[in-house]
């Protein structure tokens, strides 16, 4: 959970093994057991967000991908998470390729200024292009 973390510091993820399969469980409390904790189908729009891309990550390094696909994952977040968010992905050395999708138009400049070598690409009235700014 680095990627987590790098946005919200104090949280704390468990997984919890149920007789349905594996439950998500976080906590922003230094002292808690699992009662204390919130189940992940209580959490905010970009708190989902967050949980799904810090597991995404996760399988990620169990299987040594040296990329991965995201979609939207700064969907929810405001400008100040997004780029905290952005800046994890592209400097933690997990990844040697993050593909990632996004509706914001400012995050072509936060990914720029946070990564090198990087290509964006966008679309406009159905047309697929590069970003000829970069």
């Amino acid at each position: 959970p680095k990627t987590v973390h790098v946005v919200f510091p104090e949280m704390e993820i468990r997984l919890f093994q149920n007789k349905k399969g594996i439950e998500f469980f976080y906590t922003k409390e230094q002292n808690y057991n699992k009662e204390d904790m919130s189940n992940a189908k209580m959490a905010s729009g970009f708190e989902k967000d967050l949980l799904t891309l810090a597991f995404k990550v996760a399988l990620c390094k169990l299987y040594c991908l040296p990329f991965a696909f995201f979609d939207e994952p700064d969907g929810h977040s405001s400008d100040g998470n997004a780029e905290r968010l952005f800046k994890s992905l592209f400097t933690n050395g997990i990844f040697e390729q993050v593909f990632f999708i996004s509706h914001k138009s400012g995050v072509r400049d936060i990914v720029k200024s946070n990564a090198e070598g990087v290509r964006t690409y966008y679309v406009e009235h159905g047309k697929f292009s590069l970003d000829s700014n970069y």
